[in-house]
């Protein structure tokens, strides 16, 4: 006789199925929007296609492979962790066997969807997979070497664009991205230090360092930097092309309040996420607002 299937056992409880989604991290596919970075800036972002969509969720099904393994990586540290440790596999929500047969799975599932679509893709994928295994079980335990490797996975995002859409990057654009990932790692790593709870010794040199003072000079010295490349980008490159200061003179005064505005903000709600900072600063969220309308004025003012 054929049983029917009890759908008030756990397996099917709402909350069982907020554990696998939460194992997913979609909140970090925003990230993924980079890769039509490339496609925005050439004036091309209404040129929709449903390949696009591909792309995205086929990349962003990668990330949650990326996310799942390093969370099977850290999972006895995580769950030491204040805050971490409510998550689905360190508080034991979902168990480890079956987190390690989605990751895999969604890596395969995601090389073979580019594969079909995108051949030239693979490679881009696969240097995104696996130099971040590299950064959980080894990597990020190296002081500013971890800041590379994360700074590479947005750069590979940026190349992934410019291969699919055969757009050339502007060196511009890739020296901007490459400088502000490294600030806000910066920024995120010395808010994390700062609201620390439990010490773990593999950290010690990243300890000393992001709750020292040499941890602030070199956000300074990034917001400067940032700054500087926006600068010499908005007044030899944009004025040379449209001639307008009054478009390139508040787009460089808005940039220089978002980024100011951005290390204060972090400080301040003591948030290392940068979603986390931009919903809970409005000053924040008008002035992104304002200068994404300019740049959308510029780009596409034809």
């Amino acid at each position: 006789m054929h049983k029917e299937k009890n759908y008030n056992d756990p397996f099917f409880s709402l909350k069982i199925f907020l554990s696998y989604f939460k194992l997913f991290k979609p909140e970090q596919y925003l990230k993924n929007l980079l890769i039509f970075g490339p496609l925005f800036f050439s004036g091309g972002a209404f040129l929709f296609s449903a390949e696009y969509l591909i792309l995205f969720l086929s990349f962003s099904a990668l990330t949650s492979s990326v996310y799942i393994f390093n969370d099977l990586f850290d999972i006895n540290e995580d769950q030491l962790h204040p805050l971490k440790k409510q998550r689905p596999l360190p508080s034991k929500k979902i168990k480890t066997d079956k987190a390690y047969y989605i990751a895999i799975f969604l890596f395969f599932f995601s090389i073979s969807i580019i594969y079909f679509f995108s051949k030239n893709l693979v490679g881009l994928y696969l240097l995104y997979f696996f130099q971040n295994i590299l950064y959980s079980r080894y990597l990020k335990k190296i002081l500013f070497l971890d800041i590379f490797i994360v700074s590479l996975g947005f750069l590979i995002r940026l190349f992934i664009g410019s291969t699919y859409f055969n757009l050339q990057l502007s060196i511009w654009l890739i020296l901007l991205t490459q400088s502000i990932v490294f600030f806000i790692i910066l920024v995120k790593r010395k808010v994390d230090y700062k609201n620390e709870k439990i010490a773990s010794s593999k950290y010690n040199i990243q300890r000393k360092f992001y709750k020292s003072k040499h941890s602030l000079y070199c956000i300074r010295l990034s917001q400067i930097l940032i700054l500087l490349l926006y600068s010499i980008y908005l007044f030899f490159l944009y004025f040379e092309e449209y001639k307008n200061y009054f478009i390139i003179i508040p787009n460089f005064f808005l940039s220089v309040f978002i980024i100011i505005r951005y290390y204060q903000s972090s400080i301040k709600f003591n948030y290392s996420s940068p979603l986390k900072v931009l919903f809970y600063d409005k000053s924040l969220i008008i002035a992104s607002l304002i200068w994404f309308i300019i740049n959308f004025i510029i780009y596409y003012h034809d």
